[in-house]
């Protein structure tokens, strides 16, 4: 397996449409209204905050395979002013999971997240999203849980 981050090109934003609006990908967020949408007229401003902004507040990222040569995913991390923190995520498309993209895409995550002067990193994850064991065999901590989410840490 040979993965690369790749900023995405503005056309190039319809693979996160694409990621957002497919059923079996989005399946682990049903409890909280499935698939995410994503239309054209969002492209530009979203684009402006998470590719063009050269703070460090947020990384966005493709996953790209180059073996397949071909977008299988994205990860990025954002700073939550309220919460004075970092928050990371990954989501693979559906039929590439549980083949170690997410693990390897997130151990990359970290590293860039390291470099970049980022001392930890959350990820709120729902009690039903099977993605909670990769975070925890990866080394995050649970530092809370409720009846809805589980929100993880990893000190980088």
């Amino acid at each position: 397996m040979n993965i690369s981050f790749k900023i995405p090109e503005f056309d190039q934003l319809m693979f996160r449409q694409y990621l957002m609006s497919d059923e079996n990908t989005m399946l682990y967020n049903k409890k909280y209204g499935g698939t995410i949408p994503f239309p054209k007229e969002n492209w530009e401003p979203w684009y402006k905050r998470w590719i063009l902004d050269n703070s460090n507040d947020c990384y966005y990222r493709y996953i790209f395979d180059e073996d397949i040569n071909k977008f299988i995913g994205e990860v990025y991390y954002y700073k939550d002013k309220n919460e004075n923190c970092y928050n990371c995520g990954i989501i693979i498309l559906y039929e590439y999971r549980n083949k170690g993209y997410g693990k390897k895409a997130l151990s990359m995550l970290c590293n860039v997240a390291k470099q970049n002067g980022i001392v930890s990193l959350f990820d709120s994850i729902g009690l039903n999203n099977p993605s909670l064991h990769m975070f925890l065999k990866f080394g995050f901590k649970i530092c809370y849980q409720n009846d809805e989410f589980i929100r993880v840490k990893l000190n980088l």
